[in-house]
């Protein structure tokens, strides 16, 4: 992790917890410089949420926060079923419309029929 991922990473953090000061942050992210951006993101993040959570200091320690950064960068082995275009709609030929309607006129006429008394 670079210095301005840094600065980024504590300016979000410190939004969700505004009672953690950036320059705080940027201290105790300097402990992590070896670590990738995104798992210390996500660590931050675990633990800014975190209600057990008092100080973004808690990151020093090893937890499931460290895991989510893990599991992050897993491949998974579920991928979503490929997309499939749905088939296309073909208009009914004029023909094929005439034949609807002058069944839908006879079921019609046969149900008038027989509701007559």
């Amino acid at each position: 992790m670079n210095r301005p991922e840094a600065e980024q990473i504590a300016a979000a953090v410190s939004m969700i917890r505004p009672d953690w000061l950036q320059t705080s942050l940027l201290t105790l992210l300097g402990k992590h410089q070896q670590r990738p951006a995104r798992d210390v993101m996500l660590a931050l993040v675990w633990c800014a949420y975190d209600p057990a959570t008092d100080s973004p200091g808690r990151i020093n320690q090893p937890g499931p926060w460290w895991d989510v950064a893990r599991l992050a960068g897993a491949e998974s082995s579920h991928q979503p079923p490929k997309y499939a275009p749905p088939a296309p709609v073909v208009a009914a030929s004029p023909e094929r419309i005439r034949e609807i309607r002058q069944q839908a006129a006879a079921e019609h006429a046969r149900s008038i029929a027989r509701a007559e008394p």
